[in-house]
C-alpha cells in the first residue's frame, strides 16, 4: 500500500512537470466561488475584464437601471442643462405605472425638491417615483427619457441593451447584459457628482412643501453595513454603486471598490437572496484584489518622443509625453515582458517636423502599447514644457525636475527680482512704501511692441506700494522701469544690482539685461536658478501678499483716475489675459510671463493640507484653443504631488535610536538617546523608511572621552543627521531619554585612579617607595647589629653572673672587715644581714653583689690596720671560667682576679658594662 501511494505521488509530480514544460503552458487563476448565475469583474481604469460568468446572457437589470438614469442627469448638469439645486416639482404623470410594492421615498405629485435631492432618493433609497420625476424633468416624459437612455447605451457600445423605463421594474422590453452594464457603470463612475451621490451611506432630505424631513439610507450594504436587506456586509474600500431586485431579475448588485491604487467594478446578477448577492460580491472583489496588481506600461512624466515645431522662421524642439499614466491591472503571475510602443505624430510632414503654433494640451501624437503579443490600448501624446520643476518650499527638495539646468528665457518673471530688490531696500530703511515716485521718461526704456503697460503718464505721482502692485499684479513693463530707476538711480545701475543679487543667491547661470523681462538674448536663467530667486521672494511677507492679490485697486493719482489691476497669474485670477480655465485651488502666488520669443513662463506657489509647493515652468506654448502649457503643466504637477505625497516623520522625537555607555552610573551603565525634535519630510506616500540613513554623533565619543554620570533627561549628548541618496534632510540634537544618577563609590574610585595617573603623584610614590625600601634595609641591618649586641651582652651577663655567684658564695664565708660588697645596681651591700626575728621565708632575698672591694693598706700593713688608712682599693672578680663546686673551693681554690686601683681614682668599667652602655647609647642616640 505504501509503495502504491509513493508511486502515485511520483506520477502526479511527473504529470505536473510535463504540463509546465509544454510551450505556453501556465497555471490559470482559480475562479472565485460564486453562486449567482451571472458575474463580471472589471478594471475600472482600463475596462479590462478580469473575470466573467455568462456575461452576455440577456437579463433584467432591475433597479441597476437607475445607474443610466443618474448618468444622464449628471451629464445634463455638466452641460448646463440642469442644476443640482434647481427645484423640481413632481408631475402626476411621474406617478403612473409604478408597482405599489416597489421601492419608494414617499414622493407625491406636486411635491417640490431639488434635483440633487431627487438623485439621493433614487440612488440611496432606490425610489422608483424619483426616477420618473427626473425623467420627466430632463426629457418631458418617461417614454422620451427611455429613448435617450437607449441612445446613450448605444453610444457607449452596448449591444444587448434596451430600456423601457428609468426605474427598472420588470418589462419584456427592458433588458441588458452584464457586459453592457459594465460599460454603463464604468462611464458613470467617471463623473465626480455621480460618485459623490452613490457612495454616500446616508443622506437627509429636508422638509418639503408636502412632507417632513426624510432620512435616507443606502440600500448598498457594502457601504452602510446593513441597508434595507439586513445583515452586516460593510466592505473596506467600497465606493458605490447600486442594488436591484425584482422577482424576474433576482438580487443584483453593481459595486465599486478601491484598494492599493486598484479600482474594481463588480457585477452580480440573478442571486437567489440578498445575503447571497452580497456574499458573492465580496468574494468577487476579494479575489480580484488578491490575485491582481497594477503594472505601469508608461508614465505621464516620461518623455517618449520629440518633434520639431516650425513657427515661421523659428524652429523649436518639443518633447512629447503621455497625457496620463497608462496602468494595467494584470494577474500577479503574469510576466509582462517587453512593452512595444508604436508612435504616430500628427501633422508630420515626413521630416519629423510639424507646423506650429502647438495647441496646448492638444495631442500631437498617439502611442499604441503592445505586450506579450496583445495590444492593451493607447494613449495621447502631448507637448511638455521645455523646463520645469516642482519642489517642497519647506525643505527645498526638488520633487520633479526636467531640464533643470538648461538655459531658458524668463520673460515677465524677471519682475520678481525687480520687486525683491525694491522691497529689500525698504526693509533696510533706504525707502518707504509711502514714498512718492514721479513717472519719468525711463518708463519707455527698452520696451518692445508687445510690452505690457499700466498706462503710467510722465509726471504722474504714485506711491512705491502702488508701483509694486503695478509691477507684480498687472505685470507693467513701464512700472518695472520706473521702479528700477527709483531704487537704483538709473536702470543700468539697477540691472547690475540684479545680477549681483542673483549671484549672491547662488544662481550659477543667470543674467539680467533689463528689469521687466522683455526679450533679450543675453537675459536668461535656468529652472534651478530661478527657483532660488522665487524661494527668496517668498521669505518677504509684503512680496507674498502683493503676488497673491487677485484684484488690486490703484487709487487716483494727480494725473490718472483710479485703476483696477488684474493679476496675470491665471492660476489665481479668472480674469487674467490667459482666460478662466486655469484657476487652481490652493494657488497663492507668484508670477506669470510671456513674450513672443521667450515663450510662456511661470513661477507659481500652491498650498494644501500644510504642503507648500513651488513650481517653475519655462518655454511653454499656447495654441489656438487658448490653453497654455505652463498653467496646465503646473496644474498637473501640483495635483501629482498633492495626490501622491505627504509629510512623513523620518525621525521621531519619541523614538530611541541609539544608546551610549555611561560611566559612574548608579544601577545602570547606559542611557538611550532620542532626537530632540522630529524631522518631517515631504515624501511619496509609499516611501521606504529603510532608504534613509541616520548618521549619529556622540560628542564625548568624538573627543575620545566617555559620557559620565550624572546625566539628566533631555541633556544634549550628540546629534543625528537623516539623509537619503546623499541628501541631508535634517540634523537635530540627540538628548538623553532618561536620567542616570551618579554612583558616589565609583566616583571616588575614579578620582583616586585619576590622581594616581598624574606624573607628579607617580614620581612621589616612587620616591616614597624607595625611601621606605631604604628604611627597611636600615632596619634589617640595625636588627642584625642589635642581635649581635644582645648576644654579646647576654654572654657577658652570663659570664659575670657566674663570677658574681662565685663571689656571693664566697661572701657567705666569714668576711674580711676590709671587704665591701656591691649589688648589681652598685649599692653597698651590708656586710652581714640585719638580725631580725623570725624573718618570713617569703621575704625578698637580699640582692646578690656582683663585685667586692677590699681596702688594701700601703707598705704591706695588715688587715687590722687596713680600715685605718687604706691607700688602694682592690676589686675582686671571680677569675675561674667555671663555677666553683663549693664555697670553700671558691676561697681556697678559685683564683680571684684583683684589680688594684688607687683609692678614689676612677674605676674602669668592665667589658659587660661597656657592651651594655654601647647598646643603650646606640639605641637612644639622637638621629641627625
Amino acid at each position: 500500500m505504501k509503495n502504491s501511494k509513493f508511486l502515485a505521488i511520483i506520477l502526479t509530480l511527473a504529470l505536473l512537470t510535463g504540463l509546465l514544460a509544454l510551450p505556453g503552458a501556465a497555471l490559470a487563476l482559480s475562479a472565485p466561488s460564486l453562486t449567482a448565475p451571472h458575474a463580471l469583474l472589471l478594471d475600472a481604469g482600463s475596462g479590462a475584464v478580469l473575470y466573467e460568468k455568462d456575461a452576455d446572457a440577456r437579463i433584467s437589470p432591475a433597479s441597476t437601471t437607475k445607474i443610466m438614469t443618474a448618468l444622464l442627469a449628471v451629464e445634463a448638469v455638466e452641460r448646463g442643462e440642469a442644476a443640482p439645486d434647481e427645484a423640481v416639482t413632481a408631475p402626476a404623470a411621474a406617478m403612473a405605472g409604478l408597482d405599489a410594492l416597489g421601492s419608494t421615498a414617499g414622493i407625491r405629485a406636486g411635491e417640490t425638491m431639488t434635483l440633487r435631492q431627487l438623485l439621493d432618493c433614487m440612488m440611496l433609497a432606490s425610489a422608483n417615483e424619483a426616477a420618473n420625476v427626473i425623467a420627466c424633468r430632463l426629457s418631458g416624459s418617461v417614454e422620451a427619457f427611455a429613448r435617450a437612455m437607449n441612445a446613450r447605451a448605444e453610444a457607449l457600445g452596448c449591444t444587448g441593451t434596451h430600456f423601457a423605463n428609468p426605474h427598472g421594474l420588470t418589462d419584456s422590453a427592458h433588458y441588458t447584459t452584464v457586459r453592457d452594464m459594465g460599460l454603463i457603470a464604468r462611464e458613470a463612475m467617471r463623473h465626480a457628482l455621480f460618485v459623490e451621490i452613490c457612495s454616500a451611506a446616508a443622506a437627509e432630505v429636508p422638509a418639503t412643501n408636502l412632507s417632513g424631513a426624510r432620512q435616507l439610507h443606502n440600500s448598498n450594504a457594502l457601504l452602510s453595513g446593513s441597508g434595507i436587506y439586513g445583515g452586516s456586509w460593510l466592505y473596506e474600500g467600497a465606493e458605490g454603486v447600486k442594488t436591484g431586485h425584482t422577482s424576474a431579475a433576482g438580487y443584483c448588485l453593481v459595486s465599486a471598490a478601491g484598494r492599493g491604487g486598484m479600482n474594481l467594478l463588480g457585477f452580480i446578477f440573478g442571486a437567489d437572496s440578498s445575503d447571497g448577492c452580497f456574499r458573492d460580491t465580496a468574494a468577487l472583489l476579494n479575489w480580484g484584489f488578491a490575485n491582481h496588481s497594477l503594472r505601469a506600461l508608461v508614465r505621464a512624466d516620461e518623455t517618449v518622443a520629440s518633434v520639431t515645431v516650425r513657427c515661421g522662421d523659428l524652429l523649436d524642439t518639443v518633447d512629447l509625453h503621455p497625457a496620463e499614466d497608462f496602468l494595467l491591472l494584470l494577474p500577479n503571475d503574469c510576466a509582462l515582458g517587453d512593452v512595444e510602443r508604436e508612435i504616430t505624430i500628427f501633422g508630420d510632414d515626413g521630416s519629423g517636423t510639424v507646423t506650429g503654433p502647438v495647441p496646448s494640451g492638444a495631442p500631437l501624437g498617439y502611442m499604441v502599447l503592445t505586450a506579450n503579443g496583445e495590444t492593451y490600448g493607447g494613449v495621447d501624446l502631448i507637448p511638455a514644457s521645455s523646463s520645469a520643476l516642482i519642489l517642497d518650499r519647506k525643505s527645498g527638495e526638488v520633487l520633479y525636475g526636467k531640464g533643470l539646468d538648461s538655459r531658458v528665457y524668463p520673460a515677465d518673471t524677471v519682475k520678481l527680482m525687480t520687486a525683491l530688490l525694491a522691497i529689500e531696500s525698504v526693509e533696510t530703511g533706504k525707502h518707504s512704501y509711502n514714498d512718492m515716485v514721479t513717472v519719468s521718461e525711463a518708463i519707455d526704456l527698452d520696451l518692445g511692441e508687445d510690452a505690457t503697460r499700466c498706462g503710467l503718464a510722465i509726471g504722474e505721482q504714485l506711491t512705491l506700494q502702488a508701483l509694486l502692485e503695478c509691477v507684480l499684479v498687472a505685470s507693467g513693463d513701464d512700472a518695472a522701469n520706473l521702479l528700477a530707476e527709483f531704487i537704483g538711480g538709473t536702470v543700468p545701475a539697477f540691472v547690475a544690482d540684479m545680477n549681483a543679487r542673483a549671484a549672491a543667491l547662488g544662481c550659477a547661470d543667470t543674467a539680467f539685461t533689463n528689469p521687466h523681462g522683455g526679450w533679450s538674448e543675453g537675459q536668461y536663467t535656468t529652472a534651478r536658478d530661478f527657483s532660488r530667486i522665487a524661494l527668496e521672494c517668498m521669505k518677504h511677507e509684503r512680496l507674498r501678499r502683493i503676488c497673491g492679490t487677485v484684484i488690486a485697486e490703484l487709487p487716483e493719482t494727480n494725473l490718472t483716475a483710479a485703476r483696477t489691476l488684474k493679476n496675470t497669474n491665471a492660476l489665481l485670477c479668472d480674469e487674467s489675459p490667459y482666460g478662466a480655465s486655469y484657476v487652481y485651488e490652493g494657488a497663492d502666488g507668484l508670477k506669470a510671463g510671456y513674450n513672443a520669443r521667450s515663450g510662456y513662463a511661470l513661477a507659481a506657489t500652491a498650498e494644501r493640507s500644510g504642503m507648500e509647493l513651488l513650481c517653475c515652468i519655462f518655454g511653454g506654448s499656447v495654441g489656438d484653443d487658448g490653453l497654455c502649457t505652463t498653467f496646465t503643466d503646473a496644474t498637473t504637477l501640483f495635483d501629482w504631488v498633492f495626490n501622491n505625497y505627504s509629510y512623513q516623520e523620518v525621525l521621531k522625537s519619541t523614538e530611541n535610536i541609539a544608546s551610549v555607555d555611561v560611566a559612574l552610573g548608579m544601577d545602570v551603565g547606559y542611557v538611550n538617546l532620542r532626537p530632540a525634535t522630529s524631522v518631517t519630510v515631504l515624501l511619496p506616500n509609499d516611501y521606504d523608511p529603510a532608504a534613509f540613513q541616520k548618521d549619529i554623533r556622540v560628542y564625548a565619543l568624538e573627543d575620545h572621552e566617555t559620557v559620565t554620570a550624572p546625566v539628566s533627561a533631555g541633556q544634549v549628548l550628540g546629534e543625528v543627521s537623516v539623509s537619503r541618496d546623499g541628501r541631508v534632510y535634517g540634523t537635530v540634537k540627540l538628548v538623553a531619554s532618561s536620567s542616570v544618577e551618579l554612583s558616589r563609590i565609583q566616583y571616588i574610585r575614579q578620582q583616586v585612579a585619576q590622581t594616581l595617573r598624574q606624573r607628579s603623584v607617580r614620581i612621589a610614590i616612587i620616591v616614597l617607595g624607595l625611601l621606605f625600601a631604604a628604611y627597611l634595609v636600615w632596619v634589617a641591618l640595625y636588627r642584625v647589629k642589635h642581635l649581635r649586641h644582645v648576644r654579646a651582652v647576654r654572654a657577658a651577663e652570663r659570664e659575670q653572673l657566674l663570677r658574681t655567684e662565685a663571689v656571693m658564695r664566697h661572701a657567705e664565708a666569714p668576711r674580711s672587715p676590709g671587704i665591701r660588697f656591691f649589688n648589681a645596681r652598685g649599692e653597698t651591700a651590708p656586710a652581714e644581714p640585719p638580725e631580725t626575728e623570725a624573718a618570713p621565708e617569703a621575704a625578698k632575698p637580699t640582692p646578690r653583689p656582683r663585685r667586692a672591694e677590699i681596702d688594701v693598706p700601703i707598705d704591706g700593713e695588715d688587715e687590722a690596720s687596713a680600715d685605718a688608712a687604706p691607700d688602694k682599693v682592690v676589686t675582686l672578680f671571680p677569675g675561674a671560667a667555671k663555677a666553683p663546686e663549693a664555697a670553700g673551693d671558691l676561697l681556697d681554690g678559685a683564683t680571684l682576679v684583683a684589680r688594684i686601683e688607687p683609692k678614689g681614682a676612677a674605676r674602669t668599667e668592665t667589658e659587660a658594662e661597656k657592651a651594655e652602655r654601647d647598646y643603650f647609647e646606640e639605641f637612644f642616640r639622637p638621629k641627625k
